[in-house]
């Protein structure tokens, strides 16, 4: 038996191109939906777009959707939105998927969504066929802001009970807006993503790395 040692591969070189921590634009998507019950229509898309290395919140889309039968009352003690909004307001779902990949693609933000839950996944269920020939516009993974919240309390030996608000409270974050208001919760939901990765950083006392926006207009 020889004890020559196999050869081993050797590494990649300095100069070799790293995946960048950012996307050029540093920007991040957030989606949040309101369902009706107990069918689980969708009545509600919002999202927002925030710069991550300013937290600057860019913009937010709020979109109602019309299911074709009255809503749920305790749905609309939770959310606020009633019949009338989603007569007078109200899409097709589809539309306001569309308009969900418009934001997105405008403000150049990264592929995979910033979630509390699985809302993107959901949002694909229920378009079903009706994107089988465009596809999906967001990448297979997604930032999802709770599961990483439990974690993080589980590491610690804390409770893992808690919703969006109570979670930023522990954050050191206060709520803004409506709870269970779509774009609302999609605005806090980034707020809280961001305060999270702070947390996560090597050195906390260190800034997010800037976008790179060499090129981009």
């Amino acid at each position: 038996m020889s004890d020559t040692c196999e050869s081993v591969r050797p590494s990649a070189p300095e100069t070799e191109a790293r995946p960048k921590p950012l996307p050029p634009s540093g920007n991040f998507l957030g989606m949040d939906l309101e369902m009706s019950q107990p069918g689980g229509e969708v009545v509600q898309i919002g999202a927002g777009v925030m710069h991550l290395p300013t937290g600057e919140l860019l913009e937010r889309l709020n979109v109602y959707v019309q299911i074709g039968k009255p809503m749920d009352y305790r749905t609309m003690l939770l959310t606020g939105i009633d019949d009338d909004i989603l007569l007078r307001e109200g899409g097709t779902l589809l539309e306001g998927y569309h308009a969900l990949v418009s934001l997105h693609r405008r403000h150049r933000c990264f592929i995979n969504g910033i979630e509390w839950g699985n809302d993107f996944r959901y949002l694909r269920e229920r378009l079903g066929d009706e994107i089988k020939d465009e596809g999906w516009a967001f990448g297979r993974r997604t930032v999802d802001v709770k599961t990483l919240y439990v974690e993080w309390r589980r590491a610690n030996n804390e409770n893992t009970k808690s919703g969006l608000s109570k979670s930023m409270a522990k954050g050191g974050l206060q709520f803004l807006g409506r709870k269970h208001h779509a774009d609302d919760d999609a605005v806090n939901t980034l707020r809280r993503w961001r305060r999270m990765l702070e947390l996560l950083r090597r050195d906390p006392t260190q800034s997010f790395p800037p976008a790179n926006t060499t090129g981009q207009k």
